[in-house]
């Protein structure tokens, strides 16, 4: 029931009375993993980062094949920039759910971010292979072989992105 009560406030957007009823929720079942899901995505919403990243640890610890809290809990991680979590989170998702290209993308951003360029490469480079049509793995994917020098292999991506948008500055 609080959980309910929290899902309206949340509508409502009245997130404090939110948080309320989702640590109600979480005092009665302390381990129940969605309460604390819920409540670390409401939690990033006030930007209370520190105890949201928490409660999303907690939740894929109590729950670690549950597509739901995997999802939500890199939703957390990217909003509070846990990036470890992250790539751990992902890579995760990846081994239990290969078809999900959202995974692959995630590590290849998180790699770029970091400036791991030939992992970076890997993963838009697999994304492409699901998805040939993905603009952001092809812009990915021309800028890690760019940023790895490798200008050769660059072209055909920066053909295909120029003949898609021929006006992008980009």
């Amino acid at each position: 029931v609080p959980l309910v009560g929290m899902r309206l406030a949340a509508r409502a957007n009245h997130i404090d009375g939110a948080i309320a009823a989702a640590r109600r929720a979480l005092a009665l079942e302390p381990q129940w993993h969605v309460a604390m899901i819920e409540l670390g995505l409401l939690l990033v919403r006030k930007g209370e980062l520190a105890e949201a990243t928490k409660l999303a640890r907690q939740a894929v610890a109590l729950a670690p094949n549950d597509r739901m809290v995997t999802e939500r809990a890199l939703a957390i991680a990217e909003r509070c920039e846990a990036n470890d979590d992250v790539i751990a989170w992902a890579e995760a998702g990846l081994k239990q759910w290969p078809e999900d290209i959202r995974y692959q993308l995630c590590l290849a951003d998180q790699y770029a971010a970091k400036r791991d360029f030939e992992r970076a490469r890997q993963h838009y480079a697999a994304v492409l292979e699901a998805d040939t049509e993905h603009l952001a793995a092809q812009r990915g994917l021309l800028a890690s072989l760019l940023n790895l020098q490798q200008t050769e292999a660059a072209v055909p991506y920066a053909d295909t992105l120029l003949e898609r948008f021929p006006d992008d500055e980009d």
